[in-house]
């Protein structure tokens, strides 16, 4: 699997990263996707070192897999920061659609279950309309007959074959207070992936206390900041760089105990 790094304009010694894993339904997609490299673009401009990754399709492997390599990524960039010039303390995680899913799954899996070291160096995770429960992609609102078959296809099966997998790759039953500051992101008239997905998990990272931000916009779909150019997008997106610079200013990584 391959990945690309995008580095801001200005030399400085160890820039703070964002980890990006795209979209596409586990099925598609790739780091080199439109909506991929504009992220990436944009944040470098804004002084992050942007790491966008690859990852194998759910065609062809299990869930699982797509996971592995997510987190093989990630260690990779932590080993090697040195050589890459980026700063393994100050990593945000983000992702798109399905990306948004492996990245609150890989923050709230390992929070959940107190695994510090995988989480060592992360300051926060940002998911733009993602499924946080994956059994939220049969709701009637989903009119897309793409996010029924990816998921179908991705779980190898309707929840009333494989209900037991749609709970265990759920972001949202790994909520725990330990999970990492986090902001979320959502059109309300998403047909791909309803923004009640988004609302639940809000609610429930509320509920254990969590540091946790929620974005509407009233007119976005799917992938709205590709197509929308109104002030209120644009303001979603200064809010993620926001974001994004005070959870590396504060530092606040989860260390090892």
């Amino acid at each position: 699997m391959k990945f690309d790094i995008y580095f801001p304009s200005k030399k400085k010694n160890a820039f703070p990263v964002v980890f990006f894993a795209h979209g596409g339904g586990w099925i598609t997609g790739s780091r080199k996707l439109a909506s991929a490299t504009a992220w990436a673009k944009f944040l470098a401009s804004r002084g992050f070192a942007v790491v966008s990754i690859d990852y194998r399709y759910a065609y062809f492997h299990k869930y699982e897999a797509l996971i592995e390599d997510y987190s093989n990524a990630l260690q990779y960039i932590k080993t090697h920061a040195k050589d890459l010039n980026i700063d393994k303390n100050k990593i945000i995680l983000m992702g798109t659609s399905a990306g948004g899913t492996l990245s609150l799954y890989y923050a709230a899996y390992h929070t959940f279950n107190h695994n510090w070291e995988e989480m060592q160096g992360i300051t926060g995770v940002v998911s733009w309309y993602a499924p946080a429960d994956l059994l939220d992609l049969w709701n009637q609102q989903v009119e897309s007959l793409f996010a029924k078959f990816a998921i179908t296809t991705t779980m190898k099966g309707s929840p009333k074959r494989k209900i037991e997998d749609y709970k265990l790759y759920s972001p949202i039953n790994y909520v725990s207070k330990y999970m990492i500051p986090t902001l979320l992101v959502h059109g309300k008239k998403d047909t791909t992936v309803p923004v009640d997905s988004s609302i639940k998990l809000y609610k429930k990272l509320k509920e254990f206390g969590v540091d946790v931000s929620l974005l509407i916009h009233p007119k976005g779909d799917h992938s709205f900041e590709l197509e929308l150019k109104d002030f209120l997008t644009i303001k979603f997106v200064e809010k993620t760089v926001n974001f994004m610079k005070e959870v590396c200013e504060k530092e606040k990584s989860v260390v090892l105990n």
